[in-house]
């Protein structure tokens, strides 16, 4: 499929990689961010940058001649709101071909703030593009390790949910997925449950960081209240505390879904392996040689 590809949320990891991929393709790109400054690697790189707030209404205009979109909402107390205003104004510029990025199919049916939001936009979404419009489903990203860099440098990684195992997904996979729904020769349609290849709890990834990176890394099983009250001195919004605090408890009382085939069948190739995606991050967990211990 050819003709320009909008991409929202480009300042983001999926949205960034995304809008790269198309590029490094030849294809034509066009970002929609509420900073433009922000954007400005992706112009040198090719990309169309326009201004798009989601916050207000006749702020979007930049969908007019596109053939394709990929559709992100951030975590917001308006987000529903802000996620029809989005699919509408992609929808009534003509737009032929979209992809919505969703929440795992798990968190999707969890009766929390996230899970409602997503399921009323997920609704919306498919009312307004029956044809050829696809949801993505991603489980939890491996980017999200990164937050545990500097602990895991002094040979710890603490996180919430020691037992739970999760298929964790790179980026780059979940955006080559998207890449193919917008311009594979087929028609981008129906429900895609992304995940990596294998199910992993904690203390395996912990473990994995410590075959790859050669220093000791402890599991810290962190019990809940001390992690909220973490969450809640880091002086967030109080829709993001309800976030974590209602992932968080996710991990600890369901199951996160099985790992499925979705990115090798879209792609053609398969998920990106944890060990693989440590080996491309080394440099941001090693320890500092000069540091003691």
């Amino acid at each position: 499929m050819s003709g320009i590809t909008v991409v929202t949320g480009a300042t983001g990891t999926i949205g960034g990689h995304l809008a790269r991929r198309i590029l490094d393709a030849g294809g034509a790109v066009r970002v929609l961010v509420r900073d433009p400054s922000k954007a400005e690697d992706l112009r040198k790189a090719g990309a169309e940058v326009e201004h798009g707030d989601y916050m207000e209404p006749g702020q979007l205009e930049g969908f007019q001649g596109a053939e394709s979109a990929f559709l992100m909402v951030p975590i917001h107390e308006d987000m529903v709101a802000l996620g029809r205003r989005l699919h509408e104004s992609a929808a009534a510029a003509g737009v032929r071909r979209a992809v919505r990025l969703s929440v795992s199919t798990p968190i999707l049916v969890y009766d929390a703030f996230l899970g409602r939001a997503h399921r009323e936009l997920d609704r919306d979404f498919l009312a307004r593009f029956p044809d050829e419009g696809a949801l993505v489903r991603p489980e939890a990203f491996m980017e999200n390790l990164l937050t545990s860099a500097g602990p895991n440098r002094q040979g710890r990684f603490p996180n919430v949910g020691g037992e739970a195992q999760t298929p964790f997904i790179a980026a780059k996979d979940v955006a080559a997925s998207i890449e193919a729904l917008l311009h594979g020769d087929s028609p981008s349609r129906g429900i895609h449950d992304l995940t990596g290849p294998s199910s992993l709890t904690w203390a395996d990834v912990a473990g994995a960081f410590r075959e790859e990176l050669g220093h000791p890394v402890g599991f810290m099983d962190v019990p809940m209240e001390p992690y909220m009250a973490q969450v809640r001195q880091a002086g967030l919004p109080a829709v993001i505390v309800d976030v974590l605090e209602s992932l968080a408890r996710f991990r600890l009382e369901d199951s996160p879904m099985a790992p499925t085939d979705a990115v090798e069948r879209l792609t053609g190739g398969p998920p990106t392996s944890r060990p693989e995606w440590i080996r491309e991050h080394r440099s941001a967990f090693m320890r500092d040689v000069s540091s003691p211990g």
